[in-house]
């Protein structure tokens, strides 16, 4: 399937090569392909668990019990990656993963309803608590390698090809499930039919958990992936001071600072001989320069370490400090506003995930019970329906992403967009009794709501510096977190009041998250 996924992807070829980025969509594909079969909507551990104890509320308590998991590992993951070395920490999740699936194979082998006298249910809570664990380290780190590997300003087309990569990896799980049953001799959600697609789901999962290690932080880009408003910033201070250079006579140093403005240079001590911005008008570095400017009079030391003097009117001297300080105060101007925007991008995506994930986590452990239960759909037909629901997502995220990339449109204003058709749908699922028209809309909800993840992810790396990635992407371990913890009470509505008022729910929680993303809709 990555095949798949390789003849969709954007092309990038004007994009600075990191071998971490190839690495990233083998591990993205091989885990989202373990995930998609162990906690996918057709056969996945809801069903499994169903199987061995028929009631929703234990569902909703075990995805529960891993979100709380997740969330305290995903409070202390974020920093630890920032402080850490990280390619210690990748040999130490990749280690953590492989024992963690090793453990829950074993124990969905195991044929009894207990283990040394504890029963099976409670021990499978357990193993997938951990996993919880070692999925909020393995997303934080992974993400952070990718994003320290792509430049910023040119993610639109990388992240969206990591999910196409992703989605195309997925889409094997529904293939994979439905030749299983269509070869079997059972079409029905017995243990024995389940088993074995979940051990395949476990195998997948440990080999992502050892590609993991693959990835190596000593590979990522320097500069060129710092936030863009931090490059930005210290690309202005360097024009100030190459400015006053330029103003002061000395064309040969300016033409040095500019160049490094170019070359993405963050320190206006690194440009040539110009000194930093508090002597960015200190002097030139030759008489001869200051001459030809036709300035005379006063003398001063030149800031190249010799014992040359510069001659300068005094009066001119004071109007290129000035000039100086005024130059420099805009730019520290312009760099307090961008770094207030960034800081209002990343929070208005965090909470449109965290309003999305727990509106969304009421239902999403259940789809497959709902569509089983309520409209009697088989496995084989399960499997069809999550297969065009890939389907759907691969084609959502190939469009956007390539018009995106090659038309420039802005990448707030398609989220929003594609987030709205995701709202009509949800509502058309919760409200209208039809199969069909049910089954259309869910495909086109899962569609255009996959699409957003790839932009959304850029738009917000685009925003974050460096130093802070670690803390900022586990907050997509955050929201898995929440996810997993609003199904306790999606178990319970479902068992109280039913399917109908739970999809209800989650449509309006929807609404209200999608109109946080109203603001970044002039967000390139």
């Amino acid at each position: 399937m990555l095949c798949v996924g390789n003849s969709l992807l954007l092309k990038t070829t004007q994009t600075p090569h990191s071998p971490n980025v190839l690495r990233v969509y083998a591990q993205t594909g091989v885990s989202a392909l373990g995930k998609a079969i162990l906690h996918g909507q057709a056969v996945g551990l809801s069903q499994f668990l169903y199987a061995l104890r028929p009631d929703v509320r234990i569902v909703g308590i075990i995805s529960g019990a891993q979100g709380v998991v997740r969330l305290l590992a995903a409070i202390a993951v974020g920093p630890l990656v920032d402080r850490f070395s990280r390619n210690t920490l990748l040999c130490g999740c990749s280690l953590l993963g492989i024992c963690t699936h090793t453990l829950l194979a074993f124990l969905i082998t195991w044929p009894e309803d207990e283990l040394v006298g504890v029963k099976l249910i409670p021990l499978l809570g357990a193993s997938v608590a951990l996993i919880g664990v070692y999925d909020a380290l393995q997303q934080t780190l992974s993400d952070v390698i990718f994003a320290d590997s792509v430049p910023t300003g040119r993610r639109c087309g990388p992240y969206s090809n990591r999910q196409i990569v992703c989605q195309a990896s997925m889409l094997a799980s529904p293939l994979l499930q439905l030749g299983c049953f269509t070869f079997s001799t059972s079409n029905d959600w017995a243990l024995a039919s389940l088993r074995p697609m979940m051990l395949v789901g476990v195998g997948f999962g440990g080999f992502g958990a050892l590609l993991i290690a693959s990835l190596d932080h000593d590979k990522t880009l320097t500069s060129q992936s710092e936030a863009v408003h931090v490059a930005s910033a210290d690309s202005r201070k360097i024009a100030a001071t190459c400015t006053t250079c330029t103003a002061m006579g000395d064309s040969a140093k300016a033409t040095e600072g500019a160049a490094a403005v170019g070359m993405g240079g963050l320190s206006p001590r690194a440009v040539g001989n110009c000194v930093g911005l508090d002597h960015a008008v200190g002097s030139c570095a030759t008489g001869s320069s200051c001459a030809a400017a036709g300035v005379t009079v006063e003398r001063m030391p030149a800031h190249t370490g010799s014992a040359e003097y510069v001659e300068v009117s005094s009066g001119t001297m004071v109007t290129m400090e000035a000039e100086g300080a005024a130059l420099r105060g805009a730019a520290n101007v312009e760099a307090d506003t961008a770094e207030r925007t960034a800081w209002r991008v990343r929070w208005l995506i965090f909470w449109y995930d965290i309003l999305r994930v727990c509106s969304g986590g009421l239902v999403v452990k259940f789809i497959s019970l709902f569509f089983s239960n309520v409209w009697n759909l088989s496995p084989r037909l399960m499997a069809v329906v999550v297969l065009c629901c890939f389907l759907s997502q691969i084609t959502f995220t190939s469009c956007v992403g390539k018009l995106c990339a090659a038309y420039g449109l802005r990448r707030g204003a398609v989220c929003l967009s594609l987030l709205l058709l995701c709202d009509m749908a949800n509502f058309l699922v919760a409200l209208v009794p039809s199969l069909p028209v049910v089954v259309v809309a869910w495909v086109v909800r899962e569609g255009s709501l996959g699409a957003v993840f790839g932009l959304k992810k850029s738009l917000m790396m685009d925003h974050t510096p460096k130093n802070c990635r670690g803390r900022w992407n586990a907050v997509d371990s955050l929201q898995s977190s929440f996810w997993s913890g609003t199904a306790v009470l999606g178990g319970f509505v479902v068992h109280i009041v039913g399917y109908s008022v739970d999809l209800i729910i989650m449509s309006l929680g929807f609404v209200v998250a999608t109109a946080l993303f109203v603001p970044l809709a002039t967000k390139r």
